[in-house]
């Protein structure tokens, strides 16, 4: 049986892996499909580095948040916010490679969405 302390440093481990080989994944798409449309701002059209700041201290708190709980919608969350925070603080921006109507998006932010949608569920599954 494993400590408590083994268990937390597994899913740290666990996290950090598989959130390397999304980003690495994501921008294989983005070279695949030859599309890398450039976003630099976030949701509504929202741009500058006080926004990326704002983002940067959400994601950390949210993150903070889901260590100290077990949902797997916090999960993809985060491992879909840290995905396109890492390409934000790499390239300065996001790279989308999908369109969906005026929309662009990446996997990133369909692993965000798919998060939020299951969180919510759990929340009302709880209660």
């Amino acid at each position: 049986m494993l400590s408590v302390k083994k268990k937390k440093r597994l899913k740290l481990v666990w996290f950090l892996g598989v959130l390397l080989l999304l980003w690495f994944w994501h921008g294989g798409i983005s070279d695949l499909l030859e599309m890398d449309i450039r976003n630099e701002g976030v949701s509504f059209g929202w741009s500058g580095l006080g926004v990326v700041w704002l983002n940067l201290g959400l994601l950390v708190g949210l993150t903070w948040f889901g260590w100290k709980r077990n949902y797997t919608g916090v999960n993809l969350i985060l491992l879909g916010g840290w995905v396109n925070m890492i390409d934000r603080l790499v390239f300065g921006y996001v790279r989308d490679y999908w369109q969906l109507g005026s929309v662009y998006n990446n996997i990133a932010d369909w692993i965000i969405s798919i998060g939020v949608g299951i969180f919510i569920w759990e929340l009302w599954k709880k209660r």
